[in-house]
């Protein structure tokens, strides 16, 4: 609740809204702080995944926690050269514009989920 009171512990970090919605998002361990601002990857990778041709995104920070390394991976199924100039620009807009765009062929997910991204292996990948 807004007074502070823990409903279940989940590892997830989340908001409510002024209409009393909560808003999840993403896992706390994913956090990034940098330049005095929290940037949470899942709200990033959600938009970026929008843009034509980004197949999935996953933002890292690839040093150290809060190194400010921060790099953003996709997966295209486009023309690179494209989807990477998109994905800038979208990234100036959230005001993100000095983060690194790479291209992998494949970002690994955690094979439970299926779905959540395995940023401790994609860090050994792209470091």
């Amino acid at each position: 609740t807004p007074q502070g009171t823990v409903w279940h512990r989940t590892g997830d970090v989340g908001r409510f809204d002024q209409k009393g919605r909560l808003w999840i998002m993403g896992r706390r361990a994913d956090t990034i702080f940098i330049n005095k601002r929290l940037i949470h990857p899942i709200m990033v990778e959600a938009a970026i995944n929008e843009i034509p041709g980004v197949k999935a995104s996953a933002l890292i920070d690839n040093g150290h926690h809060c190194s400010g390394r921060l790099v953003l991976q996709l997966e295209t199924n486009a023309d690179w050269k494209k989807v990477k100039k998109d994905v800038i620009e979208g990234l100036k807009v959230m005001g993100l514009p000095e983060i690194p765009v790479g291209q992998i062929e494949h970002i690994p997910v955690d094979s439970r989920h299926n779905s959540k991204i395995d940023r401790i292996t994609l860090r050994k990948k792209v470091s």
